[in-house]
């Protein structure tokens, strides 16, 4: 109610709280500040602007400015909803051609922000100016306004700057297309210097390379194709003594992710965002257009998750070293409408082990020579022991319990929920590669692309609202419709159960599906090998037995951690993901009254015997502080678990299932004298 409210506030000051001036106008402002001291300073600075554009355009052209309020970080979609579905709106009723101003006081996270909107006549003066330039001039204008507002600089004076350098610009743009000159002068290429400051202002990573050239041009190389990777460029570049063919470079990187065919590679260079590319026969669009279409779409590839973006930036004059732009760029338009959370908050999975209720056989016709060698659990704890008939009574003798060790300790509060550290690291270090179809032996960076983990708590996307972060989530994590039913108890558990441990028993439908898996079955049969093969030869259930470093050593032989990633698999990979630890428990053992089907002879006869074991396989299904990985959905996983905890649960919304469990049970028979 609260945000309909508000929402209704801000409508309705929009029609009582603007001030006008002749070329500059206060839709509303809802800060606070006081602009008394500028308001002079901005309508001339407005007037010069419009009367830099061509007349026809002069009458429908004014600056507008608008101070968001404070709250509105907190409704539904944040101050990117209000922009977009009500200033924008509100200003393009007002006025056919503007530039509009917003007003962004300190956030949660500290921040402010000047927001820029322009839009401009696209004819007459303005005729051979593409939507390119036009898309990075709005950007140019936003970053010189923000750079000059992080400096210190007060809202008002960057407002200045923007309108003299949009003033600037108009007065060159309408030189370069006026129909008395030359139009050849005028470059269909946007400016190196927006192409640069777009990159930089949009967290772009930036190595400086050297282009590969021959008597002063670029060395021109037919791309290879690939499904994989969208190629507009023809250049090569040498990084650090190392000649590198970006073709067989972004292929390899791409293909690492394991994406099935939703993350795409793009290489593009400065001549890619002409209007009319040079050299077409290496582009891999007919109509040399597709680079321009996939840079003004912010490189939005429809059915595709994950792009990951080489810009191969050549100073042709040589002036400066050629730069290569890079960045892990990703996209769910048009994937949330369609998913559906499955949220429950008592649907969360079963935390209780496996207790099987052993009972000793019974003695009522004993005599003193009956030696039983008996396993169950001892009444009071949750243990097993081994027991012995000893003058016709049962005598608890040892515990018996098999827990392998862990093959990779980890630290629980790496795992705990909270805020977290966000930083943003791009790069790590580097490794070579040997690219295929005739790719040059080079080196390249191997990324760990954590850059949307930043971008959701500290970055640009910081305000996406928890809602959206969950369905991005849970559209990745239940895409596979298989095991649903479970997967969602798991969903569920990392949403609602604060931490408390998820346990799939024998009985449940993970366990006996996962047990009719090859890699499940032949460690069951490895570990039941392992015991009945040590039992035959020492006889007993005493220390001898467990305590063995021998059969310890047989036991954590074969209880490695099984590979669950394949595509037979992938809806256990997803509830799973890697397993850090394993444990074998012995919690049943008998000598069977019935002796059927073992061997005997004049002297003796073998005796048979009844074991049961569990096997339990251990994960933690959650993300550490630095597992940020580009893996669909983890992103915003990793952002809920440590930034979002106040959703519900007394603020322990999505926290880690900590020691999840998965047990196999085996029962099995032998004989032995």
């Amino acid at each position: 109610m609260r945000k309909h409210v508000l929402f209704f506030l801000i409508t309705f000051s929009f029609y009582q709280i603007g001030i006008s001036q002749t070329c500059y106008s206060v839709i509303a402002d809802f800060t606070g500040l006081d602009n008394s001291s500028y308001v002079s300073q901005i309508e001339t600075a407005s007037c010069e602007l419009k009367n830099a554009l061509p007349t026809e355009f002069q009458n429908d052209f004014k600056v507008f400015d608008f101070g968001f309020y404070s709250l509105s970080e907190n409704m539904q979609g944040g101050f990117q909803t209000v922009w977009d579905n009500k200033v924008i709106p509100e200003t393009t009723i007002r006025s056919k051609y503007y530039l509009l101003f917003g007003k962004q006081l300190h956030d949660s996270k500290g921040k402010s922000k000047l927001w820029v909107k322009t839009n401009l006549p696209n004819e007459g003066s303005f005729n051979c100016f593409t939507t390119t330039q036009f898309n990075l001039l709005e950007n140019t204008l936003s970053a010189i306004g923000n750079n000059k507002l992080s400096n210190g600089i007060n809202f008002y004076e960057s407002e200045l700057e923007v309108l003299n350098k949009l003033k600037t610009r108009i007065l060159s743009m309408i030189e370069c297309c006026s129909s008395n000159i030359n139009r050849s002068v005028c470059s269909t290429c946007p400016s190196n210097q927006d192409i640069e400051l777009f990159y930089s202002s949009n967290g772009f990573e930036v190595d400086e390379i050297k282009i590969i050239k021959e008597n002063g041009l670029a060395l021109q190389r037919v791309p290879s194709q690939s499904t994989n990777v969208l190629n507009f460029s023809n250049l090569i570049y040498n990084f650090e003594g190392n000649t590198t063919d970006p073709q067989a470079q972004v292929e390899s990187l791409i293909e690492s992710m394991n994406s099935d065919g939703r993350a795409k590679g793009i290489i593009i260079d400065n001549s890619s965002l002409c209007a009319d590319p040079t050299q077409p026969s290496f582009r891999s669009s007919s109509t040399g257009n597709e680079a321009v279409a996939l840079f003004n779409s912010g490189f939005e590839i429809n059915g595709v998750d994950t792009r990951l973006v080489f810009h191969l930036f050549d100073e042709e004059d040589g002036s400066k070293p050629d730069k290569l732009y890079r960045n892990y760029l990703y996209a769910y338009k048009g994937i949330l409408e369609s998913s559906n959370l499955e949220l429950s908050p008592t649907g969360v999975a079963p935390y209780k082990e496996t207790q099987i209720e052993s009972i000793l056989t019974s003695v009522n016709n004993c005599t003193s020579a009956d030696t039983l060698l008996e396993v169950t659990k001892n009444i009071d704890e949750d243990v097993y022991y081994s027991y012995k008939l000893e003058n016709c009574n049962w005598v608890k003798k040892d515990l018996v319990m098999f827990n392998s060790v862990y093959p990779t300790p980890f630290d629980p509060d790496q795992y705990s929920i909270g805020k977290k550290s966000a930083s943003k690291t791009l790069k790590t270090q580097a490794i070579p590669l040997i690219g295929g179809n005739g790719a040059l032996v080079g080196s390249f960076y191997e990324y760990k692309p954590c850059g949307l983990c930043y971008d959701y708590t500290e970055g640009k996307k910081w305000s996406t609202s928890t809602e959206t972060l969950m369905k991005i989530f849970y559209y990745n994590y239940s895409k596979f419709e298989f095991m649903k039913a479970n997967k969602d108890q798991l969903f569920n558990s990392f949403v609602y159960g604060k931490g408390n441990k998820v346990v799939w028993t024998p009985t449940s439908n993970v366990s006996k599906e996962l047990s009719a898996k090859s890699e499940i079955k032949s460690m069951l049969d490895d570990i039941e090998e392992s015991i009945r093969s040590h039992f035959i030869v020492h006889k007993n259930l005493g220390k001898g037995f467990y305590n063995n470093d021998s059969l310890m050593q047989k036991i954590r032989n074969v209880t490695n951690t099984p590979d669950l990633s394949s595509l037979s698999n992938i809806w256990a990979y997803q509830m799973f993901g890697g397993l850090q630890g394993r444990a074998v428990k012995i919690v049943s053992f008998k000598k069977l009254g019935s002796n059927y089907g073992c061997n005997s002879t004049s002297t003796q006869t073998q005796k048979r015997y009844e074991c049961e074991f569990i096997l339990t396989l251990i994960d933690n299904f959650g993300l550490g502080q630095d597992e940020k990985w580009n893996i669909r959905g983890i992103p915003e996983q990793w952002t809920l678990q440590h930034y979002r905890n106040n959703y519900c649960c007394d603020d322990k919304a999505f926290s880690p299932v900590i020691n999840h469990k998965i047990e196999f049970s085996r029962k099995f028979t032998f004989c032995t004298y």
